[in-house]
C-alpha cells in the first residue's frame, strides 16, 4: 500500500514495520486498561452529578435571598431630625477639624441613617401596616 504523500524513505519504513512480526499484548494489559477506563468513567459520572446539585443549591439560595429582600421594608425616606444630627455634626467637626461644616453634617446624616437601618419583614397579618421607626411615626 503506497501513499502518494509519503516520501520513498517513509514508505519503505512503513512496509518494513507492516511486514515484521506482531506480538499480541499480554492479557494482563487488557484487563488493566479496561479496569482503568471503567474507573475513570465512574469518576466522571459522579463528578457530573455534582454540577446540577450545585446549580440547584445556588438557585434555591438565590430564590430565598430575593424573597427575603422583596419582603423587607426599609424606611429610606425618613427625614433626619436636627436634634440628633446637629450635635453629632458638632462632635465630628471637633474630631476632624479639617472637614468643612457641610461635610461634617453629611457624615452625621449618614451615621444617623445607618444606625436606623434595621430590615424587618413585612408580614401580612390582616391589620394596617405599622409604619413607625424606633417609635417615631413616618
Amino acid at each position: 500500500m503506497t501513499d502518494p504523500w509519503l516520501s520513498p524513505e517513509l514508505d519503505e519504513i512503513q512496509r518494513a514495520l507492516a511486514a515484521g512480526p506482531r506480538d499480541d499484548p499480554p492479557s494482563r494489559l487488557r484487563a488493566r486498561i479496561i479496569g482503568r477506563v471503567q474507573a475513570e468513567l465512574r469518576g466522571k459520572k459522579s463528578a457530573l452529578h455534582r454540577y446540577p446539585l450545585a446549580a440547584a443549591a445556588a438557585l434555591v439560595w438565590l430564590n430565598l435571598a430575593l424573597s427575603a429582600t422583596n419582603a423587607t421594608w426599609q424606611p429610606l425616606d425618613v427625614p433626619a431630625p436636627r436634634a440628633v444630627v446637629e450635635p453629632l455634626a458638632r462632635q465630628i467637626g471637633e474630631l476632624l477639624p479639617e472637614l468643612s461644616r457641610g461635610d461634617a453634617r453629611r457624615l452625621a446624616v449618614l451615621y444617623w441613617a445607618g444606625s436606623r437601618v434595621v430590615p424587618c419583614p413585612d408580614v401580612p397579618s390582616g391589620r394596617a401596616p405599622d409604619r413607625r421607626v424606633w417609635g417615631e411615626e413616618i
